[in-house]
């Protein structure tokens, strides 16, 4: 389905800016909001917004799902909507992953000569949040690593350029273990992969490959 409302100059610029604020300080929490347009089941807004925006003719895109149908329903949707072409995870510049991506080690991290050349991946999760403090904090009696819902649960501890100290987040829908994947592709900077993670309430952080997570704890 063409999206005839997302309006591709002010829309995109919007979303740009706001992916860039997201870089410059990885782990703030951004929001995308106010886009008018009506993405596949299984993909926010946010996702679908930050793509529009990142992907053009000059390059590649792939979808990492375990359901082929689904996964081919929204290769065509982006493909209307932006020109993209379809590519395999070894060769996409930009990768949007729904759930667990466990071919992690495949994905481009560029070289040392064109260390920019390393993928993107727009990491769909159930909800990214900046933790409260710990006096609003509700006492729970859930299972480690796992929320009220029993959807898999970490929290972050990030370091480096562009954060002041230690930034904390949390996220639901994500696994430790998928975590310590990231952690390991992303230790040879300035080789690596970068990440922006959305959620279904089309709130979104991003994880440069310069970021290191110092520390990742079930929820």
């Amino acid at each position: 389905m063409r999206e005839t409302k997302f309006d591709t100059i002010f829309d995109s610029q919007k979303i740009f800016r706001t992916l860039l604020d997201a870089f410059a300080h990885p782990g703030k929490v951004v929001k995308i909001s106010g886009l008018r347009i009506g993405p596949p089941s299984g993909i926010s807004k946010a996702s679908a917004g930050v793509l529009f925006t990142l992907l053009d003719l000059e390059v590649g895109f792939a979808v990492s799902t375990c359901d082929k149908k689904q996964s081919e329903k929204i290769a065509e949707y982006f493909i209307i909507n932006t020109g993209s072409r379809l590519k395999n995870l070894e060769s996409a510049d930009f990768i949007l992953a729904l759930g667990e991506l466990p071919e992690l080690e495949r994905i481009k991290k560029g070289s040392l000569e064109y260390p920019d050349e390393g993928a993107t991946i727009v990491y769909a999760v159930e909800e990214v949040n900046e933790p409260r403090p710990f006096y609003l904090r509700r006492d729970t009696t859930c299972q480690k690593g796992r929320g009220l819902s029993g959807i898999d649960s970490v929290r972050l501890t990030l370091t480096g350029p562009g954060i002041n100290g230690e930034r904390h987040l949390s996220l639901k829908g994500l696994k430790k273990q998928e975590v310590i994947k990231i952690m390991e592709v992303n230790k040879e900077f300035p080789l690596g992969i970068d990440f922006v993670f959305t959620d279904r309430k089309d709130k979104c952080f991003a994880l440069p490959r310069s970021t290191r997570i110092v520390e990742v704890k079930e929820a």
